[in-house]
């Protein structure tokens, strides 16, 4: 009985017509579109800190592969700890890094203010946001 007596579906049409299933990789080269590795524009202020590309690269696939940002795929994966990555950026845009807790303000709404990244902070001596 030949392939052709069996009942089969469009996929296995081409194997009955006598298309090779198993094409052979000497004789037949397939173009394939490989974009190079790249560092996520989020993380690419890091290497002026002294970042490895690779580790920038792999923190911007896993954040890719994962659906995530870039700088929490950094941190979660373990390539740089949280302090360091903050510490780095306060530094990138002219900033204080401020290690203690910091207390929100009282005008501090919620969930706006999460949404919005910005929040009121109290002033430690007097208590009022500034």
């Amino acid at each position: 009985m030949s392939l052709v007596d069996y009942p089969f579906d469009n996929k296995l049409a081409g194997r009955a017509r006598g298309a090779n299933p198993y094409p052979n990789p000497q004789t037949e080269r397939r173009e394939i579109s490989r974009t190079p590795p790249r560092v996520h524009p989020a993380l690419s202020f890091l290497t002026s800190f002294g970042v490895p590309t690779n580790v920038l690269i792999r923190a911007s696939a896993a954040a890719a592969h994962a659906d995530v940002r870039p700088e929490r795929a950094l941190i979660t994966t373990g390539l740089m700890r949280e302090d360091v990555y903050y510490r780095s950026l306060a530094r990138h845009l002219g900033l204080r890094f401020v290690e203690d807790s910091v207390a929100l303000g009282d005008a501090t709404r919620f969930p706006h203010a999460i949404t919005a990244g910005v929040a009121p902070l109290a002033d430690a001596l007097t208590g009022e946001a500034w």
